[in-house]
């Protein structure tokens, strides 16, 4: 929208396009099994759902099988239907009427359900502008035509920003950031678990970085135990969601079938945030290069620091692909994982089943 507003010859007819585009790929995104596995995870955290019944109905069998109930899947279906509804019948409005408040009902159903939900990890400034953009350019501006972009550079901008790279990053996931390609909370990440073995993690404090991991922030505030619990909550959540579920497959790969107690687990996104200062759930920010660049000046020895990377599933695929890196040795193992395989195990399943 920054580079509409600055280059456009009708910044409002470019701005709608590339709100239109957003809701769309939000939904595009949805397209996999994954996503049914984010609503009850979500929902179940929501602090202002006091109900435990209900939240104990967004699962299969709670606790025995954590898999998605019928109910959470139709609250997922409901979500991707609203994510396709509303730019596609905004992106027809020319006047206001009918046509216009059905597209303005759907959007805030969908906005205002995420907002509701006070998701872990959702931006919520994101839900609050795209309501607000909705009414601006909508609400305000209804016949101002999409077609009225007024700038062909503008317009092939848009066309590579709005179309190719969000195409390309749903068919090639490694090679464009989830971001990028608009694939938003819809539970197919690229993410990566570190594992530091014998307090090797204490290797970190040679570089200049943001901060010290998130365990080691907690334990100034907490007692160890709570501060391992508190962390590990990142673990739990992880293998809650599908794409996680390999993790349990993974960890006795990556531990050489050695004790996990052996071990200090810390999130991608936790290390992201601490050597680089940034993460916001892009997993390519802590896979192979990031492992390159601190193995540099960390000198980590053979088997102190291992890091399985995951990588998000292609929308025409069903696999995942994995590897596990070692630091001083570089790639161990990688290999693919089928997503029915991966739904048939339970969050706590270590090894193979």
């Amino acid at each position: 929208m920054l580079v509409c507003f600055c280059f456009a010859g009708n910044w409002i007819a470019a701005c709608k396009w590339v709100q239109l585009a957003i809701w769309f790929w939000a939904g595009v995104s949805k397209l996999t099994v994954a996503f049914a596995y984010v609503v009850p995870i979500m929902t179940a955290n929501n602090p202002l759902l006091k109900s435990a019944t209900l939240r104990q109905r967004l699962f299969v069998s709670y606790p025995d099988d954590l898999s998605p109930s019928p109910l959470a899947k139709a609250m997922a279906h409901a979500g991707t239907f609203l994510e396709f509804a509303t730019p596609l019948t905004l992106a027809f409005v020319t006047h206001e009427g009918p046509l216009l408040w059905l597209g303005m009902t759907l959007c805030l159903m969908l906005h205002g359900f995420i907002l509701s939900n006070l998701p872990i990890a959702a931006v919520f400034e994101w839900n609050v502008l795209s309501v607000y953009t909705a009414f601006f350019l909508f609400v305000g501006h209804p016949d101002v035509s999409l077609f009225a972009v007024g700038s062909w550079p503008l317009a092939l901008y848009l066309v590579v920003a709005l179309l190719v790279l969000p195409l390309v990053g749903n068919l090639v996931p490694s090679a464009v950031s989830f971001l990028v390609a608009m694939r938003y909370y819809a539970g197919n990440w690229a993410w990566n678990a570190w594992l530091f073995r014998a307090g090797s993690e204490r290797k970190l404090d040679a570089l200049k970085r943001a901060a010290p991991l998130l365990r080691e922030q907690q334990e100034r505030f907490l007692s160890p135990e709570d501060a391992v619990q508190t962390d590990l909550g990142l673990l739990a959540f992880r293998t809650l969601h599908l794409q996680g579920r390999i993790l349990g497959q993974l960890l006795p790969k990556a531990t050489d079938g050695g004790e996990l107690r052996e071990y200090v687990y810390a999130d991608g996104e936790t290390v992201a945030a601490s050597v680089v200062g940034w993460n916001f759930g892009e997993g390519h920010l802590a896979d192979e290069k990031l492992v390159a660049a601190v193995q540099a000046q960390c000198g980590f020895e053979e088997g102190e620091l291992r890091v399985i990377c995951v990588e998000a599933q292609p929308i025409l695929g069903s696999t995942l692909h994995w590897r596990i890196v070692d630091a001083r040795r570089g790639l161990l193992e990688q290999g693919h994982a089928e997503l029915r395989d991966l739904a048939a195990r339970k969050p706590w399943d270590y090894g193979e089943t």
